[in-house]
This record gives structure tokens, C-alpha cells and sequence, in this order.
């Protein structure tokens, strides 16, 4: 046993050892709600040995007591990374669900029901109008109805474009926030450093704040951490290097001139080829894969669910680089496939790789929308101002037969000039009719042309370019360009050639953002095409129109085509609806995903749940386990009291003895 005054050592060690952990545990108990707080550790080692001797097999010695070993956090490396994990994947499906969710909001409510009865509203004045087309008050109907139809789709979609500027500069935003934790994880790199560098302290208040950085982080975006021997912790998010051990990578943003949006990069990794920057993006927002953990962040979700331009009808189509449709072997437009709707779609322009527009919440709802627009505009303006190729035109011509039913004045002309070398030259350009060109080149169908109350070709159409309302000169971008054709004998004839879409140029498209009323008919409604010419062809091929007859078989065309069971919303979607039903198959549409996203959502927020209250469980405060170590502290240091006063009446009791 150690001497009597060297007991004294043993017991005031016992009684600075359960102050520490006292006030160790008094620390835990006053951070419990503290966010981010880690608990502390109280760890004891062995102070010095005196040595007394030394026999055979070891040395003699005493122990002077214990002392503070470290006071340590107390972490799990694998519920950490689990957490930040689950945490970034929950996130991602928050942000898709809360954007699934305010566009169905959006598309039930207000502007969206308004619009909802308007599609009502212009079925039941096109049902009037089939029953009387000369009659002016139904003509008027008419387009005061479209004008309301069209003004109410324009306003959902605008709202559609709206929220996606609102998800744009929240990317902003997370982007900067994401900046500013780095600099602070960087900073606090610095300082931990520099307070542990002499093996004696522990940053744990720094740390504590750091490990909190890292949480928030977590959910922006998919990151991974190391941390360095020397206490220095480097983040990389979405694979590249974010904190380094001497700097932060800040992520950059480039912004489109056109819509605004923004695209977070690399300038780092950037570089510039050929006088073209070529950005190195930090999420590949078309990799969405669970398993491979490609399904992490707020900000890589919000990338999707905003897109990265307004989605019109065309992004149901297949483009070569130049924009412009593809064809199939029989002439007809291409789809993009069920996969490139909901998978990748790689770009024909540069070759890069896209996300489908169906994982798109606000694009898709878009381009839907557009797509039903632009079908309605399309049906309606080719019944009241049909076209048709100069090939098929011809073709109706049998110069052999001369009762036939489909010979008119102008097919027949039309057919013998095509025969004589006929030419026509469009903006500036002179086309053989007998070249490839001339004979898939689209004019206005005059052997069918039905018009106004003024009998002047070419008869008016309903929708109108926006561009060519307000630019009469911008013949481009007017239903028709009129030409004169000629032949080698000297023949002339006047037709007029249609203005096809351009992809290129979003002017010329019949797309919601370029729609309009066609203005003569707001001016004067009459003018809509109600009347077929004398000698153009019955809708049946059975004989030619007489007097201006009442166009009748062409009003109800226009009326039946609401109810053609032939629309679908998308690649994907194979049960047709008509165009009465469109609306609650759109609204119906994205409830369903809604609910695929809620789903997950739910499931993951179980899952956050159990990991968190998992590391909880080895980082939090809990108060019982915490009175536990405050009483034994107590008794300890009671005990170590009690001890040393012991020592001291021993001492005293032999001090005066000696006396």
C-alpha cells in the first residue's frame, strides 16, 4: 500500500476525476435540445507509478490514482453516412412531390376550373354553330367562346411557367446556401486544426457544429466525407472534390438568355474548346437510378422537376439537329418512344443525354396542355382552311372521265400546268412542280374551300400566329403566302402556298405562347368560313357544290372532332380520350403520380425516422442514462471524500503520537 501521504494523491485524484465527469455530465444534460449537440465521454486512464522495488518477475509499484483520459463524442461512422443518405433521398422525392402536388393544386383551383368550363363553353357554341353556320349570332359565338378558351389555357400555362421561374430561384438559393456551408465546413477545418494540434484538446463544440453543416448538406445534395488524420474533413458532392484540406470548389451557375434558368457547373472542371465553353454540370439529372443511389438531393430533384426550357408540343416529337420533324417510311411524323419519354433522350444537336420529359413534373404538364392546344388548333384551322400537297391535288384530275366527281376548274388547271413544266417561286425561291419538292409542296385545298360572308379567298382561319397578327408584312408567319404558278405555254395561276412550322422558330409554331384569335374574325365574325364555293367538291366526293351552299357537313366536322376517341397525353399513354375528356385525364394524370411520389416519400420519411432515432440513440443526450452517471459521479466523489479525510485523521493520529 502506498504511504500515507501518497494516499492523499490517490483520493484528490478520486475527487477531480467525478468533478470532471459531473461536469461532463451537467454539459450533456444542459445540450439536450441543443440541434446538432453530440454527447460527451468521459474516459479515465492511469496517473504515474511510484516504484518501491523490484522482485523477481516484475517491478514493485504504486498507483497515485486516475486521472482525465479524453472526453470524446460519441459517433457512429456508419448511422452517419446511413442517415445523410436516407436524409438527401428523402428530400428528392419531397421537392418531386411538393412540385406534383402544387401543379395539381394549381390545375384544380382557379385559373385551372376556369379553364376546365371553358372547354364546355366552346364545345356547346360549336354545337350551336354546326346547327346554323350562317347565322351570325352563332358566328359571333363562336369566337367570343374561343377567345375565352384560349385565354384561359394561355393563363394555366403561364402559371405552369411561373412556378417553374419560383423552382429556379429556389436552385439559386440552395445553390447559395450550399456556397456558404462549404466555406463554413472550410472555416471551422481551419480552427479544429489549430485547436487540436497540440494532442491536448478536443474542438468538440466544432466539431459538433461541422457534423451539423454536414447534415444540412446532406439533403441538398449527395455528398461523401473523409476526415484526415489532423482533423481536417473534405466533402466531395456528386463525386468531385467540394472541401478540400486548402480550399472550397464552389459550384457555379450558368444562366440561359432565353428563359433564365440556371445550370449549376463546375468551373474548375470547365474548359473551353474551339471558342465554345464546354461546362462540366454537377448533377446528371437524366441518372436517376435508386440502387445505384442516383435519386439524392433537393437541388438535383429540383433540376428535374423544373426542366430546362417551357415545354411546348413538339417535345413529343422527334427532331433532327436543324429542329425539324422526322419521318417515318410512310410520311408520318415520328414520336419519341415510350423509353425517351420516360427514361433518357439524347439530343440530336450535340448528342448529349436528357431526362425524358415524362420525369419533368412541370415540362410534362407543359407540353400536355400544349399538345391538346395545338391538336384543336390544327383540326379546326384545317377544316375551315383546308391544304393538301400539289400531288394529291392533281391526282383527283382524270382527264379521261369528264363526269367525274372530283374534276373541277382548278384541279384540272392545276394538273395541265404541272404537265407543261409549271414552276412557282416561294420567298425568293423557284420550285419545279415536278421535282420532289414541287410535289409534297402544301397549298391552300381551294377544291374544298369554304368561306365568309365576304367570298374572298383564302378563307380565314380561327387560330392565328401571333406574329403575323401583329406584322401583316411577316407573311411567314400567316397561314399563307401567296404565289403565282407558271408554265411554259404562258399559263398562270394564283394559288397560296401554307406556312409551315418551323423549328427553329418558335414564331411560326401553333403553340400556346404564339396563339391568337385570328383578328378579322374578331373584327368582324361573319368572315369565318361558313360557305363552300360554287363548283368545289362535296365532302362525300359525290358531285360539286352549287350557289354557295351552307357549309353544314363542315361545322359539324368541326363539332364531331371534339368527341373523336383519338388524343392521347403522351407516348405512354395508350387509352385515346377525346378532347371532352382530356382535362380530367390531365388532372387525373399527374394526381397519379402525386401519389407515386407521396408513397415514397412516406416510406423514406419511416425510414429517416428509424435511422435517425438509431443514431440518436448513440449521439443524443438521454436523460436517465444521464442522472445514472451523475449519481455514481456523486457517490464517487463522496466516496474519494471521505476517503482523503480518512487519510488525514490517520496522518494526524500519527504525527501526534510522535509528539
Amino acid at each position: 500500500m502506498a504511504n500515507s501521504f501518497g494516499s492523499l494523491y490517490v483520493g484528490a485524484s478520486g475527487i477531480q476525476n467525478s468533478q470532471h465527469g459531473l461536469n461532463v455530465v451537467a454539459n450533456n444534460l444542459s445540450n439536450m435540445d441543443t440541434t446538432g449537440y453530440v454527447r460527451q465521454r468521459t474516459f479515465f486512464s492511469d496517473q504515474i507509478y511510484l516504484k518501491n522495488g523490484q522482485s523477481a518477475i516484475s517491478n514493485q509499484q504504486t498507483g497515485l490514482g486516475l486521472k482525465i483520459g479524453d472526453v470524446v463524442h460519441k459517433r457512429d461512422e456508419f448511422l452517419d453516412r446511413a442517415y445523410r443518405q436516407e436524409n438527401g433521398r428523402k428530400a428528392y422525392y419531397d421537392t418531386a412531390y411538393e412540385a406534383t402536388e402544387e401543379v395539381e393544386t394549381f390545375l384544380n383551383e382557379g385559373t385551372g376550373s376556369a379553364f376546365s368550363s371553358s372547354i364546355e363553353s366552346l364545345y356547346d357554341a360549336l354545337n350551336q354553330f354546326a346547327t346554323d353556320p350562317a347565322a351570325e349570332e352563332k358566328q359571333n359565338l363562336v369566337v367570343q367562346k374561343t377567345q375565352l378558351f384560349l385565354s384561359r389555357a394561355t393563363s394555366v400555362y403561364q402559371g405552369l411557367s411561373d412556378y417553374q421561374d419560383n423552382v429556379n430561384q429556389k436552385i439559386k438559393d440552395d445553390i447559395d446556401q450550399i456556397n456558404s456551408i462549404g466555406k463554413k465546413i472550410r472555416k471551422l477545418n481551419v480552427e479544429i486544426q489549430a485547436t487540436e494540434a497540440g494532442g491536448v484538446e478536443t474542438a468538440m463544440a466544432k466539431r459538433d457544429d461541422r457534423d451539423k453543416l454536414v447534415d444540412d448538406l446532406s439533403k441538398l445534395a449527395k455528398i461523401s466525407t473523409k476526415e484526415t488524420p489532423d482533423g481536417v474533413l473534405k466533402v466531395n458532392i456528386e463525386g468531385v472534390e467540394f472541401v478540400s484540406e486548402d480550399r472550397v470548389n464552389p459550384i457555379s451557375l450558368y444562366t440561359d438568355n432565353t428563359t433564365g434558368f440556371v445550370t449549376p457547373y463546375w468551373q474548375q472542371l470547365s474548359k473551353t474548346v474551339n471558342g465554345v465553353s464546354e461546362r462540366k454540370e454537377v448533377f446528371d439529372t437524366y441518372l436517376s437510378d435508386t440502387a445505384k443511389n442516383q435519386d439524392i438531393g433537393e437541388v438535383k430533384s429540383l433540376l428535374l422537376m423544373r426542366g430546362d426550357h417551357r415545354a411546348t408540343y413538339r417535345d413529343f416529337f422527334r427532331t433532327d439537329a436543324d429542329g425539324n420533324y422526322t419521318y417515318d417510311t410512310d410520311g408520318n411524323i415520328q414520336e419519341i418512344t415510350t423509353f425517351q419519354y420516360n427514361d433518357t433522350i439524347e439530343s440530336t444537336k450535340d448528342g448529349l443525354k436528357k431526362p425524358g420529359l415524362g420525369k419533368s413534373v412541370i415540362m410534362n404538364a407543359q407540353a400536355e396542355l400544349d399538345r391538346m392546344i395545338h391538336t384543336v388548333a390544327a383540326n379546326i384551322n384545317d377544316l375551315l382552311s383546308p391544304t393538301e400537297t400539289v400531288t394529291n391535288i392533281i391526282s383527283r384530275y382524270d382527264a379521261q372521265d369528264t363526269s367525274n366527281a372530283t374534276n373541277t376548274e382548278f384541279n384540272k388547271k392545276l394538273s395541265e400546268m404541272v404537265q407543261n413544266g409549271a414552276t412557282v417561286t416561294v420567298n425568293g425561291k423557284t420550285i419545279s412542280l415536278n421535282s420532289d419538292e414541287g410535289k409534297s409542296l402544301v397549298i391552300m385545298d381551294q377544291d374544298y374551300a369554304v368561306v365568309g360572308a365576304d367570298g374572298k379567298l383564302p378563307p380565314n382561319e380561327l387560330f392565328s400566329r401571333v406574329a403575323g397578327e401583329k406584322n401583316p408584312d411577316a407573311t411567314q408567319y400567316q397561314r399563307y403566302t401567296k404565289a403565282t404558278i407558271t408554265d411554259s405555254n404562258g399559263n398562270s395561276l394564283d394559288v397560296y402556298v401554307y406556312n409551315d412550322e418551323d423549328g427553329t422558330d418558335l414564331a411560326s409554331q401553333y403553340t400556346l405562347s404564339q396563339l391568337t384569335v385570328n383578328n378579322n374574325l374578331i373584327e368582324q365574325p361573319n368572315k369565318i368560313p361558313y360557305k363552300h364555293l360554287s363548283g368545289t367538291i362535296n365532302s362525300d366526293s359525290s358531285n360539286l357544290h352549287q350557289n354557295d351552299d351552307i357549309a353544314y357537313d363542315v361545322a359539324k366536322k368541326i363539332y364531331e372532332c371534339f368527341d373523336v376517341e383519338n388524343f392521347t397525353l403522351n407516348p405512354s399513354d395508350t387509352t385515346a380520350t377525346n378532347f371532352n375528356g382530356f382535362y380530367a385525364k390531365y388532372v387525373g394524370d399527374m394526381a397519379e403520380k402525386g401519389n407515386v411520389y407521396k408513397t415514397t416519400s412516406e416510406v423514406l420519411n419511416d425510414t429517416v425516422e428509424s435511422v435517425s432515432s438509431s443514431r440518436d440513440g448513440v449521439i443524443g443526450v438521454n436523460a436517465d442514462e444521464e442522472l445514472e452517471n451523475m449519481i455514481k459521479y456523486q457517490n464517487a466523489y463522496n466516496a474519494s471524500s471521505r476517503f482523503v479525510n480518512t487519510i488525514t485523521q490517520m496522518i494526524d493520529v500519527l504525527l501526534n503520537s510522535l509528539t
